[in-house]
């Protein structure tokens, strides 16, 4: 269990750092002035992601809490 969630939270920070990545493209006007169908590909892509993280943030809690459970069921 701890695996799987240690596992997510590398999935969630690289998803992270790919968003960044993607708004930091987003905001550079020249992207926008010059290939605008890029621009598009690029905001459909974070909003992929962006939707990829939520459910990502979600199995993580799921998981560590699983874990959590699992922890202080093994102590009791």
């Amino acid at each position: 269990l701890k695996k799987k969630a240690d596992d997510l939270e590398r999935k969630i920070e690289t998803t992270g750092n790919q968003i960044k990545l993607l708004a930091l493209k987003l905001g550079d006007a020249e992207v926008n002035v010059k290939n605008p169908g890029q621009a598009v590909a690029f905001g459909k892509d974070k909003a992929q992601l962006e939707e990829v993280l939520v459910a990502l943030e979600a199995e993580w809690m799921e998981a560590a809490e699983a874990y959590e459970t699992a922890k202080a069921d093994a102590g009791a």
